[in-house]
């Protein structure tokens, strides 16, 4: 598909969610154009929202003020379309997708959505995290170092950490050491319920060290588990 270059857009309702802006990326890529989506319903417009349980929670976000987000791996998408390029994993394009209140003043008028295509990030990731699982040793080695340097998600080297090669081990620790809170948290869950296997053990030791953010409040609970090891290697990563 051709057309504009943004990955995402942003359309608007009332309180009854009847559309009363709709952006050129939401027309390009739903294929709606905008004089025929705004005046109505978004219920009617998109008759599945009701079944996938969406209507419901923008009649939320309009009652309450609230903010909802829908996150791909849990919702896939808001709006449905087909994906921008031809894709082998998704016949709908995946999406993150933010509901929040429309105000004028103190007063909710309606409701702002904001869609952000993320069809080819998914893709990448879902394309390394089978690369992570090569029989040949080169293959989980660069997959491990793209998945650390590329910034999608890191979740699929913790399970790496105990890998045979040591320089896959080596890979995904150092990606999880670059890693945002959530590699954080793998790295704290691998200490805790991986530390019997020596190779997870170190790699995730190695990591956490490395972390540029702080890990203390990961780490701390460790100190109070019933483990005497846990409670040992988690006063050897506070040490480090």
């Amino acid at each position: 598909m051709t057309g504009s270059t943004r990955s995402g857009g942003v359309f608007t309702t009332d309180l009854a969610l009847v559309v009363r802006s709709w952006d050129e990326w939401l027309a390009e890529v739903t294929g709606v154009a905008e004089g025929d989506a705004c005046g109505r319903a978004l219920g009617e417009l998109f008759p599945d929202l009701a079944a996938r349980g969406m209507l419901a929670r923008l009649e939320r976000v309009a009652a309450s003020g609230s903010v909802e987000v829908l996150a791909p791996a849990f919702h896939q998408y808001l709006i449905p379309c087909p994906p921008r390029r031809s894709s082998t994993r998704f016949a709908r394009m995946q999406q993150h997708a933010t509901m929040a209140p429309l105000r004028a003043g103190e007063a909710i008028v309606g409701v702002t959505v904001t869609i952000e295509d993320v069809t080819e990030r998914l893709e990448r990731e879902r394309e390394l995290a089978e690369q992570l699982k090569s029989p040949d040793d080169s293959v989980r080695i660069a997959a491990a170092r793209a998945i650390g340097e590329e910034g999608v998600d890191a979740a699929p080297l913790a399970e790496a950490l105990g890998d045979e090669s040591w320089q896959v081990r080596r890979a995904a620790a150092e990606g999880l050491a670059r890693g945002d809170d959530a590699s954080t948290e793998a790295l704290v869950a691998a200490l805790r319920e991986r530390h019997r296997d020596p190779a997870v053990l170190n790699a995730a030791l190695s990591a956490l060290v490395a972390a540029p953010g702080d890990v203390l409040p990961s780490l701390m609970p460790l100190m109070e588990s019933a483990e005497a090891d846990v409670r040992t290697y988690a006063a050897l990563a506070l040490g480090l």
